[in-house]
């Protein structure tokens, strides 16, 4: 009798491990996606002429000089844009590279 009911309790114990487990992955993937620095947009409307189409945009945020300070990054149809602001504290989309070494440098191309 004794061993059915440890069977019984040890169970219930290693599915309630599996089902948290799987709760806390869920809201931890939910979590993740929620707060990655992207822009979803809706493509299915007519966008104006002169303005760039959403479908292309991806807005992420990358450490690419690895000083561990996050730059703003605006991607359109392949091509990678730094999202910075001008002494005004405007907005401006600037292109660059960036020169691989042990400390990567971010070159604003003008």
């Amino acid at each position: 009798m004794e061993k059915g009911l440890i069977r019984k309790i040890t169970g219930g114990v290693i599915t309630g491990g599996v089902i948290a487990a799987g709760v806390f992955s869920l809201g931890y993937l939910l979590y993740m996606s929620f707060n990655q620095a992207k822009i979803f947009l809706r493509t299915d409307k007519k966008i104006e002429r002169g303005y760039i189409s959403p479908k292309g945009l991806d807005i992420t945020l990358q450490d690419q000089n690895k000083n561990g300070e996050k730059e703003v990054v605006l991607r359109y149809n392949f091509d990678s844009y730094a999202l910075m602001e001008d002494e005004f504290g405007n907005p401006v989309l600037k292109r660059y590279e960036v020169k691989p070494s042990e400390s990567p440098k971010i070159i604003i191309k003008d």
